[in-house]
Order: C-alpha cells, then structure tokens, then sequence
C-alpha cells in the first residue's frame, strides 16, 4: 500500500516544495459538494475511525486561489495530480513504480 512504504512523505515532499498547505476541499461524499479549506498537509496524517489515512475512500479535488493546480484523489486509491508545475514536481519525487504516464 502506498502509504506503508513512505507514499505519503513523497507526496508531503511534493506540497512543501510547491509551498501548499491551505486548500479548497471538494469531497464528492453523501451528496454534500460544498467546497470547504483544509490543511492538506494535515489530511495527510489524519485517521479516522476506519483508519484512513488519507481520504481515499471518496472522490475529493483539492485545488488552491490560484487554480493553476489540482489534486484528485478516488475511490479506486488512485491519485492525480494536476497543473505543470505540480505535474513536473511530482514526477520528481514520487517513486516511478505510482507513476502512470
């Protein structure tokens, strides 16, 4: 699993070095779209009753002011990143074997 073999200290790694942390939230769950912010470092160590660690469990966009970015994570425990900058960062850090190109 990705978060078992340091998946989300490379993602961490990839929002430090684009300094991202407060974020607009879409988490597509129970019919509730409103957008909310969030820390999204924090997200990323959250667990809750289930333990998720991350909310893989329900499609979620997360993008900033700038919307010149977006990371998508599903359901299917997939992530997507989103943006040129963000794209070009996470293909640096994020171990190839996640990569799908």
């Amino acid at each position: 699993m990705f978060d078992d073999d340091n998946g989300i200290k490379q993602i961490e790694t990839v929002l430090s070095n684009l300094s991202i942390d407060t974020v607009t939230a879409i988490q597509n769950q129970d019919f509730n779209t409103e957008p909310k912010i969030v820390s999204l470092k924090t997200l990323l160590y959250e667990a809750d009753a289930d333990g998720y660690n991350f909310p893989w469990y329900v499609e979620s966009y997360y993008y900033d002011d700038s919307k010149q970015w977006m990371i998508y994570t599903s359901h299917e425990f997939t992530i997507t990143f989103a943006g040129e900058k963000m794209v070009r960062v996470a293909n640096e850090i994020i171990d190839p074997k996640y990569l799908i190109k």
